[in-house]
This record gives C-alpha cells, structure tokens and sequence, in this order.
C-alpha cells in the first residue's frame, strides 16, 4: 500500500535555532562538546534536521534571492562605525565585534525569514526556488507479513523491501532520503554524484552516491551489507552536515550500529547470505535466538514469542525457509533445551526446560 501525506510546517522557532546552529558552525571554530551539543540537538527532534537542511539548502542561494532583509536605518543608527577609517579586526575591538555582530544578525534574519516562507507555503503548493525543487510530500511504502515489495524510484533506485517493513522515500534535486522505520531493504542505488542516497536506519544514516547495499533493523542493531561500491555508515545527517563520526564501508563488508550505542567495527560479510532473503532463505550464523525470532515473525503468523531470558541468549546457527516455519519449529525441541508451545492461534511460547520446571 502507498500512502501520501504532507510534510507538517516547521515552527519558528524551530527555523531560528537550526538558523543559529549553521552560523555557528560556519563562521567559528567549534570544539567536541559544542559539537556533540549540536548533535543532540538534531537527534532530539526529526523536525531539527529538517530546519537545518532547509538552512543549508538555503544558504546556497542565499545570493539570489531578493527576499534577504537588508540592513534597516535603525540597526546601522545604532552602530557608530562612521567608514572613516578600516576596523581592527585583528585587534578584537568593540567596534570590529560590532559590525560582525551586526552583519552576522542580518544573515540570521533573512535565513529565518526565508525558511519560515518556504515551510509555510510547502504543505499546499509545489514552489521552486532558484536551486531546489521542494516537494510537498513522501511517498510511504509497507508491506505485510510474509510479503516483499519491488520498488523502482524516479530516479531508477530500486527498493527490495522485505516482509513487514515500512520505507519512507522523499527525492529532491539536492538528495534522495530515505528513512527505513522497520524491517529489512536491498537498495540499488542510481548513480548520481550530485545527489547523495541517504538512508537513516534507527540512529544510522548511510550514505551513498551509486552502490547496492542491505540494510536490517534487529531488536538491538542495525546491521549495513554493501553487496557493491562503498557506503559511509555514520550518526551524521543530511547535506552539508559534518560527519562527527562514521566508518566506510566497501564491497563484501558489513558494520552493526547499537540501536543504543555507537557505530560498530567493520567486518567481512557473506553478501550472499545476507542477501539469501530476498530468495526465501533466513539463514543466521551465531546469532541469538531472540534476533532470530524477531527476523522470523516477520514471515509467519501468529507472533512466536519467547517467555525468559534463557531461551533469548540461546545460539542458533542454520537456515530456516520463508515458508516453511512451521516445521522449523517443530524441530526446535530437538535442537535446543526448549518447549515449543502452540496457543492456538494467539501465537506460539517457547521456554526453557529450566524454566518450566521452576514453574512447574
């Protein structure tokens, strides 16, 4: 199913603080905790990474657009820098602090100005401005239990999407962003060097300009396979924005990002188990069964549910087929110390033999 909704107007306030962050990043040099203080800031809200885009993209054109307010009689009565002579810059005087304060105000001003017009008027018409094409809506896909989806972008990406996932797509012509809110995708990416392919996963954004890469959310992490090209896996956001920390990540390798923590190491990947999904085959090495049955629910009906903490740190290592869960689970018991028990169609409980006994 597709669905299309609008992008909700960003608060002024909420432009003039992204507004403040740019300059800041721009005309000075930040230290680490002023940075991870900007960073906060952006992961507090989707709608601060959004502001800031807008800001960025703004400055772009910033020399285009006529709508910048100028300098108003008040302002410059109020400096009394009279030309008659350079400002000592280097020297660090009032009258130097004054005229870069003064001038640094103007900017902010017309940024914000410009900023709130747009997102004003970007939830009820299509308006161009002089570099970007703003777009007043993303386009949501989803699919159900045991269902993929094949989905061709206009700009030629195509999307593997797998079985109870949820992909949100907005293109510009500054950059193609993707935010995968659940399950598991395949992207091949459209080579295009003049807009980045940006897909935030839980804390993760990576980014690519043309490459194949998969991408899966687990109950604890986000686990990036490039199949082909490179990608940069990183806790950065959008065009223009700094990355504070991040790893590439090449052809034939795989990265796990905390849902709770940072960036993992690089490692060597199968690309083609990781990618065997997309054929109909789970196939897990060494993983828990707590991330197996997460991965597995998604393709069977109803919910398999693990009752203690005992079972959920068991290993399992082995292939389980999309459409044959059922006799997976059957064989379970003979593979583990666990009791598979079917709640007749309200889901299936599997425990531990130690802990039904110390229930028994």
């Amino acid at each position: 199913m597709t669905n299309t909704y609008e992008t909700e107007p960003l608060l002024s306030s909420t432009i003039e603080e992204a507004a403040d962050w740019f300059l800041r990043i721009r005309d000075s040099e930040m230290s680490e905790t002023e940075l991870a203080l900007w960073q906060d800031w952006i992961e507090g809200d989707e709608s601060h990474m959004r502001a800031y885009d807008e800001i960025v993209q703004l400055w772009g054109c910033y020399d285009k657009l006529d709508a910048i307010p100028k300098i108003s009689k008040t302002a410059l009565a109020g400096d009394s820098y009279d030309a008659s002579a350079p400002i000592p810059i280097q020297s660090g005087g009032m009258k130097a602090k004054t005229a870069m304060s003064l001038t640094r105000r103007a900017i902010f001003t017309g940024l914000t100005a410009i900023a709130a017009t747009v997102a004003l008027v970007f939830v009820s018409s299509d308006i161009i401005t002089p570099d970007s094409i703003w777009s007043p809506t993303i386009e949501d896909y989803q699919t159900q239990v045991a269902e993929h989806r094949e989905i061709t972008l206009a700009d030629g990406s195509h999307i593997s999407l797998g079985a109870m996932s949820h992909i949100s797509v907005e293109l510009t012509d500054k950059a193609r962003r993707l935010t995968l809110h659940s399950g598991e995708a395949l992207f091949e990416v459209e080579k295009d060097p003049e807009r980045p392919f940006l897909v935030t996963a839980g804390p993760s954004t990576v980014r690519a300009v043309g490459t194949a890469f998969n991408v899966k959310i687990g109950p604890q992490e986000v686990t990036v396979t490039v199949v082909e090209g490179e990608v940069r896996v990183s806790r950065a956001y959008g065009v223009g924005v700094p990355e504070i920390t991040g790893v590439a990540v090449r052809e034939g390798q795989k990265v796990d990002f905390a849902v709770a923590g940072e960036v993992g190491i690089v490692e060597t990947a199968d690309v083609a188990l990781a990618t065997m999904w997309h054929e109909g085959r789970l196939i897990y090495i060494e993983q828990s069964l707590e991330a197996v049955m997460a991965d597995i629910n998604r393709y069977t009906s109803p919910e398999i549910i693990i009752a203690d903490q005992t079972a959920k740190t068991l290993v399992f290592t082995g292939t389980v087929f999309q459409n044959d869960v059922k006799n997976w689970l059957a064989g379970l018991e003979k593979v583990f110390p666990v009791r598979v028990v079917d709640l007749g169609g309200k889901g299936v409980l599997i425990i531990s033999n130690d802990t039904e006994r110390t229930l028994r």
